[in-house]
């Protein structure tokens, strides 16, 4: 792990420590008790996973429930600003630099935790996975109840971690802190402590925090597969639609790759396409998802279907390289 990443990341919660913010007015849209909208101008103080805190133009404060927040309508720094329009393009390595950049300008603590955020995805996305997962707890550390758990880099793809990386989740695996000790357990399934993971994914699914519980109960289905039965998996779609909207691309892509390798072919690439066309900000998943639906389709015998898919992939997956050389290896001359 890449320690002055991590060191740039604790400074950016020490220096908000220290940060007042910006004398220039938001606008918070709310949900309203009818269904409808309503606006609130003034000074956000703060936004967290559990309230959003306006000074109002008079000087009073007003809380909010963060359910009830629509929309933010703020300031963002022109390095902020690049930084989203680098990511929106796939373009990971220059937006992180330039998320570090917006920490520098930035002095709400609010928008940091927003910067932080991205930065842990283009972490995830450019398979600095360590890095994104430390950098993960210092943000949840900050707010317990962040609105951006759904950044978790949990591990949700068949593969072996490199060797900076397992030696992190074995640290996070014996953690006392449940997400540090899901993170160890997700990226520990495809070794040879699956059964230590598999024992603390069973502890984490009775965690107060229910995030924690509902993914520490989806990181299970990945050693299920064939082995699971019809009923099961229909349980666990439920159980997917009753999770937080944002939580649940790594699960559908756990049940699709379950159902594919129980031949349910048809459900298997309807589940991992939702993944891919739903979720694109989970760029990395996203591609595997697409690259995994083309061959449930290939196998259910609709090969026109599956070659547009891996064209697809080739196309808009350049900086996923490893899937895109695995699509080429299956496209047809």
């Amino acid at each position: 792990m890449n320690r002055c990443d991590i060191c740039w990341a604790r400074a950016f919660l020490l220096i908000a420590l220290l940060a007042t913010p910006l004398a220039a007015q938001d606008t918070v849209v709310l949900r309203s008790k009818t269904g409808g909208e309503t606006r609130a101008t003034g000074q956000i103080v703060d936004s967290t996973g559990r309230e959003l805190t306006l000074q109002l133009p008079g000087g009073t404060t007003q809380r909010f429930p963060a359910g009830q927040v629509i929309l933010i309508e703020t300031h963002r720094t022109t390095e902020q600003t690049r930084g989203d329009e680098q990511f929106a393009r796939g373009e990971f390595a220059p937006a992180l630099t330039m998320y570090r950049a917006a920490v520098d300008a930035e002095p709400r603590r609010w928008v940091r935790r927003e910067i932080l955020a991205k930065a842990v995805r283009c972490y995830d996305a450019l398979g600095r996975t360590a890095e994104a997962g430390a950098t993960f707890l210092l943000l949840l550390e900050d707010d317990p109840h962040t609105a951006y758990f759904d950044c978790i880099p949990l591990g949700w793809l068949p593969q072996q971690p490199d060797a900076a990386l397992e030696q992190a989740a074995r640290g996070w695996l014996d953690s006392d802190r449940p997400a540090a000790a899901l993170l160890g357990a997700s990226r520990l399934l495809s070794t040879s402590l699956r059964p230590q993971a598999l024992a603390r994914l069973n502890e984490l699914r009775s965690a107060p925090d229910p995030r924690i519980a509902q993914l520490a109960e989806a990181q299970r289905w990945r050693v299920a597969g064939m082995q699971s039965t019809a009923a099961e998996r229909a349980g666990w779609l439920r159980a997917i639609e009753a999770m937080p909207e944002p939580l649940q691309p790594g699960p559908y892509f756990a049940l699709g790759l379950a159902q594919q390798e129980a031949g349910d072919h048809e459900a298997a690439a309807l589940s991992l396409l939702r993944v891919a066309f739903v979720y694109p900000s989970h760029r990395a998943l996203a591609a595997r998802a697409i690259l995994e639906a083309a061959r449930a389709l290939q196998q259910n015998g609709q090969a026109e279907y599956a070659q547009q898919l891996y064209r697809e992939v080739i196309r808009d997956y350049k900086d996923q390289t490893r899937v895109t050389a695995e699509a080429q290896a299956r496209l047809q001359p």
